[in-house]
C-alpha cells in the first residue's frame, strides 16, 4: 500500500521543493524563503556555533565523537551542539521541514540529526570530495545549510549529476571515483552545481543523485541535516553519522510527531 503523508507542503514554494528534488535531485532556495518558524532561532545559534567552529584545530587534534569519515573536516561534536545550541538540532525537526521531507521521502521520516562542520583546506580529493551516492536508505535526503558564502565551484560547491541523467555504480571501474573518470560517463557542461551566499539551503536526495563535494579553495562551513525511511537499508550506516552522543543532553520540549521521528533515538533523550 502507498504511503499518503498526512502533512503535504501547502504553499507553492514547498511543492516546488518537493518536485525539484523528485525530478532534478536537488532544490535550491534561499533559508529566509522556507518560512519555517524556527528558522531565527536556529541563525542565532548557528552565527555563536560558528565562533566556537572556526577556532577548532584542522590538524587531527581535535577529538570528534563521530567514528570515522571526517578526514577532509572538522565537526562540531554533538554533545557540545545540544548542550550549548540545541535550537541548531531542533531546526530540523521544524513541522514544515518534516512535511517536506515526508512528502519527498512519500514515507515517514526518520531525523538522525545534524552535523555542523567546516572544511579542511587542504586540496586533498578525499571521503566525500569524490564521487560517490549515499548508502543508508533507498533514498536518504540531506538538507544542507551554507554558513558561508560559495559563490563559485571552486568555493567547494556541492556538485551532481542530475535524476535525469541514468547513472549507475556499474558503469564505473572503480569505487573512487574523480572527475576523470566522471567525465568518460558524464559531459563536464552537464554537471551542476549548488553555489550561493551564506543561509543558501540545499534538498538533496543523495542516494539518487552521484554526488560530491568540490575541493574548496576557501573556509567553507556548512550544516547537514539528514533524514531516512523508518526502517533504512543500512541503519548501522546511518548511526554511525547520527546525533545520538547528543541526545542525551537535550533538554527540549518535543511534539508526539517530533519523537516518533526521532524513532529509536527517542531512548537516548533523558
Amino acid at each position: 500500500m502507498t504511503h499518503r503523508p498526512r502533512h503535504l507542503p501547502s504553499d507553492s514554494l514547498h511543492q516546488r521543493v518537493v518536485q525539484d528534488v523528485r525530478f532534478d535531485g536537488v532544490s535550491v532556495s534561499p533559508i529566509q524563503r522556507l518560512s519555517f518558524s524556527s528558522t531565527s532561532s536556529f541563525m542565532r545559534s548557528a552565527e555563536a556555533a560558528l565562533a566556537t567552529l572556526r577556532e577548532l584545530p584542522s590538524d587531527g587534534s581535535y577529538t570528534s565523537e563521530y567514528p570515522n569519515g571526517f578526514e577532509h573536516c572538522v565537526p562540531l561534536n554533538p554533545s557540545y551542539i545540544a548542550q550549548n545550541h540545541p535550537e541548531i538540532y531542533m531546526w530540523g525537526l521544524d513541522p514544515k521541514m518534516l512535511d517536506l521531507v515526508e512528502s519527498i521521502l512519500g514515507l515517514p521520516p526518520l531525523y538522525h540529526g545534524v552535523i555542523f562542520r567546516k572544511e579542511i583546506v587542504d586540496q586533498r580529493n578525499v571521503g566525500t570530495r569524490r564521487w560517490h551516492t549515499d548508502f543508508e536508505d533507498l533514498n536518504t535526503i540531506r538538507v544542507c545549510v551554507y554558513l558561508s558564502d560559495v559563490l563559485e565551484a571552486e568555493d567547494g560547491a556541492f556538485e551532481y549529476i542530475p535524476r535525469t541523467i541514468p547513472l549507475r555504480w556499474a558503469d564505473f571501474d572503480s569505487d573512487e571515483i574523480d572527475d576523470e573518470r566522471m567525465r568518460k560517463r558524464v559531459p563536464e557542461w552537464m554537471w551542476k552545481q549548488v553555489t550561493g551566499p551564506k543561509w543558501t539551503v540545499s534538498v538533496k536526495a543523495v542516494s539518487k543523485v552521484f554526488h560530491h563535494g568540490k575541493v574548496p579553495r576557501i573556509p567553507r562551513a556548512a550544516a547537514s541535516f539528514y533524514y531516512t525511511s523508518r526502517k533504512p537499508t543500512s541503519p548501522e550506516l546511518s548511526e554511525a553519522f547520527s546525533f545520538k552522543y547528543g541526545l542525551p543532553y537535550l533538554n527540549m520540549s518535543l511534539t508526539n510527531r517530533q519523537l516518533d521521528c526521532l524513532g529509536g533515538y527517542r531512548d537516548l533523550l533523558r
